[in-house]
């Protein structure tokens, strides 16, 4: 498969915002409450909101093209970090997510070495990224590329609070 990143305009926040929410579905509909997804789905993934994080410059979005079509993004927040990281230069990874089929193909790798890319091009020491700590696939993903352990940081979503692990890479 030919691989492809590239950054999304604002003017493609609708597509961000339909990728978003279509492979968000796909990797959590067998656990979640339909209700609490909906919910997430609908209120983290509006195109106006990410048109304005592109144009203010606080999130950068990458799409993964495979073969020609996206089949999935990555998206760079540049916020305060958590307290376990209070004082470093860190950026965050916020999301990356792929439609299933596409995953193992170098889709995500090649998502994770833009991002780091785009960190170093912008001076940051380290990247971090918060992950559901029942997500193995991921975490042995982000450890199998130099991401480390470094605490966890709870996550309200819907009714429930779940745990998110955190991971940290140096990348100067």
């Amino acid at each position: 498969m030919r691989i492809e990143i590239r950054e999304a305009r604002p003017d493609e926040s609708t597509i961000v915002a339909a990728l978003s929410a279509a492979t968000f579905y796909e990797a959590y509909v067998e656990h979640d409450d339909p209700e609490d997804l909906a919910d997430y789905v609908t209120r983290e993934f509006q195109a106006g909101t990410i048109a304005d994080e592109i144009i203010s410059g606080s999130a950068q979005y990458f799409f993964g093209i495979g073969d020609s079509r996206i089949v999935g993004y990555a998206k760079l927040r540049f916020s305060r970090p958590p307290a376990e990281m209070a004082g470093k230069n860190v950026v965050e990874i916020q999301r990356i997510y792929l439609f299933s089929k596409f995953a193992g193909k170098g889709v995500g790798k090649q998502l994770i070495e833009r991002c780091i890319s785009e960190a170093r091009n912008k001076n940051f020491d380290g990247i971090w990224l918060a992950v559901w700590d029942a997500n193995k696939p991921a975490i042995g993903f982000y450890r199998s590329l130099g991401f480390e352990k470094i605490g966890e940081t709870p996550f309200p979503y819907g009714s429930q609070v779940f745990v998110n692990d955190l991971y940290y890479r140096e990348i100067s």
